[in-house]
């Protein structure tokens, strides 16, 4: 699924794969992610052009993700909200990490988990294509990583999570 936003120049491509929990399994009602990989890819001269984060969820009442039409308040565009899921990154600099100066690319929407199970609390793992075309802009290589979390549709705020470092060669 590809999902174009026209405040976001990125395509984001979402896997989610999903499932209900095992009956009498339970989570809290709040989103919880834990970070599970970053695999970057190289072009023939040895620059890389893609990065996807892959990340673990759970969610004890279902209500991750939002559908196209979700664009009315509280997630309409411009708000907190709009974007469910949020990366912020930071490049080495001097052995210590530092936030980037980047806007736009760092909101993306999880489309909506349909889950018509009785036990509503789900589990499952998404992939993002982190946009990372520009950061040749700030540095071109350097060592980055990446502090997400996600919103479910009741606004409940996920735990932060750190990804590993991963070095990136931009040009």
């Amino acid at each position: 699924m590809h999902l174009k936003y026209p405040v976001i120049t990125a395509i984001l491509i979402f896997f989610v794969i999903f499932n209900s929990c095992k009956k009498g399994e339970q989570f809290p009602v709040e989103p919880a992610i834990k970070f599970k990989s970053l695999e970057k890819f190289t072009d023939a001269n040895g620059v890389d052009t893609a990065l996807v984060l892959s990340i673990t969820f759970t969610d004890g009442d279902g209500d991750i993700g939002l559908k196209a039409e979700d664009v009315n308040p509280p997630f309409n565009p411009g708000s907190e909200f709009y974007y469910n899921l949020y990366a912020t990154y930071f490049i080495e600099q001097g052995g210590v990490f530092i936030p980037l100066p980047v806007s736009a690319v760092n909101g993306y929407r999880i489309p909506y988990i349909e889950n018509n199970s009785s036990n509503k609390a789900i589990s499952g793992e998404i992939k993002i294509d982190l946009e990372i075309l520009g950061l040749n802009l700030i540095a071109p290589e350097g060592n980055f990583r990446f502090e997400v979390y996600i919103y479910d549709r009741a606004l409940h705020k996920s735990n932060v999570i750190t990804t590993d470092q991963i070095y990136l060669k931009n040009q």
